[in-house]
């Protein structure tokens, strides 16, 4: 049996369910968010307690960082972070809206993944899955500039080596 912690946004349907009921399936422990939690029913009653589902819209600032809290305090700590929410957008582009053709992800998939890489900042950071392009740009923006730092750290303690 598995002893894994999974957070997962938009786990009510898609992607995101799919990810939910293969880590049950497994005997991991899943924190599952949704915008309206009755839809992650049906996986509470067949799963009990290994499942917790939080309503979340991830286009709420606090909102995302409260849900991350929830499940760390709930389970101790996350090992697997799928962030997935949002939705698909289609359309020609003579069809779509300036507000819908604005070049980002629909559902804010950013502000979700600023919430869960404040996980990362841990001895054993969880390994995560960003699904869609925004949030992979945050993340590697963010792991980008702590490379720069350590590189920057790593010159300074060669050159006091050489001294």
């Amino acid at each position: 049996m598995s002893d894994r912690i999974w957070f997962i946004t938009g786990a009510s349907r898609g992607f995101g369910r799919s990810f939910a009921q293969a880590a049950l399936a497994a005997g991991d422990r899943v924190a599952a968010t949704a915008r309206d939690t009755s839809s992650l029913e049906e996986l509470v009653a067949d799963h009990g307690d290994a499942i917790l589902p939080i309503e979340l819209d991830v286009t709420d600032h606090d909102a995302c960082f409260a849900a991350v809290g929830q499940a760390h305090d709930r389970f101790g700590r996350l090992d697997v972070v799928v962030n997935n929410a949002g939705y698909g957008l289609s359309g020609a582009i003579e069809e779509l809206s300036e507000e819908q053709n604005n070049g980002s992800q629909p559902g804010n998939p950013e502000l979700a993944a600023q919430a869960l890489l404040d996980t990362l900042n841990r001895d054993d950071p969880p390994f995560c899955l960003l699904l869609g392009n925004v949030a992979y740009d945050v993340a590697v923006d963010r792991y980008e500039s702590r490379l720069q730092e350590f590189r920057a750290g790593e010159q300074t303690a060669r050159g006091a080596d050489d001294r």
